[in-house]
């Protein structure tokens, strides 16, 4: 664990929100950017990108998360993400591990307060069905995943309107999303959201690195 010496901010003085809600933007400024917190966490694989992009501040469940409005790096795979610890967010290897059998345990101080790093639930299995690897598909709504609790309701006008563009859904450079769940074909698929839109999903394997593939991390809150 990395402590990270940032400046104050009043925008994370609330203690420990309750519920499920959108708590609106914090700026990289007041919280932490996509590249100092990549270097907190020793990831260098990708290609640096929106490092000062704004957080979503949510709470969950009573668990508080932020996520980056925009993904924070590019060109990078599942395979590194999992080698760097960041996938599962679990004291352990994780569900579905490669090989190397990494502990999925990452964690980060900012500002006085620890959170986890890991990766969004895209689905409400972590081995979700299996799907054609060239075919863009929409997941349901009532599928309970954090994707679709928390990224729905800020694109959707529920909790707010951001667009495609806002939240860079793009199948072009750093637009569309890893996230934990496994797919347990051969080769291995995993799964990416936010292909052209908040609803849309596809997957592919883990060690394919092409530049449209992207780290958009959770930040769990766990002090």
């Amino acid at each position: 664990m990395i402590e990270l010496l940032l400046s104050t901010s009043d925008e994370l003085q609330q203690e420990h929100p309750t519920g499920t809600d959108f708590l609106g933007e914090i700026t990289a400024d007041n919280f932490i950017t996509g590249d100092a917190l990549a270097s907190a966490v020793g990831l260098t694989a990708g290609d640096s990108e929106n490092s000062n992009t704004p957080w979503l501040h949510f709470v969950l469940d009573d668990t508080e998360l932020l996520i980056p409005k925009k993904p924070l790096r590019g060109n990078i795979t599942w395979a590194a993400l999992y080698n760097a610890g960041l996938v599962f967010g679990v004291d352990g290897p994780g569900a579905y591990p490669l090989a190397s059998n990494v502990n999925q345990y990452r964690t980060v101080a900012i500002k006085g307060k620890l959170y986890l790093v890991r990766l969004l639930r895209g689905y409400n299995t972590l081995n979700m069905p299996a799907q054609a690897s060239v075919v863009i598909m929409p997941v349901a709504a009532s599928d309970q995943s954090e994707w679709n609790q928390l990224i729905y309701p800020v694109c959707n006008g529920t909790w707010a309107s951001y667009s495609a563009s806002d939240m860079q859904f793009t199948n072009s450079t750093g637009g569309q999303s890893w996230c934990q769940e496994t797919v347990v074909v051969t080769p291995v698929q995993h799964l990416l959201r936010g292909i052209s839109s908040y609803s849309d999903s596809v997957t592919r394997n883990d060690s394919t690195s092409v530049s449209y593939r992207a780290w958009r991390p959770v930040l769990e809150r766990i002090d």
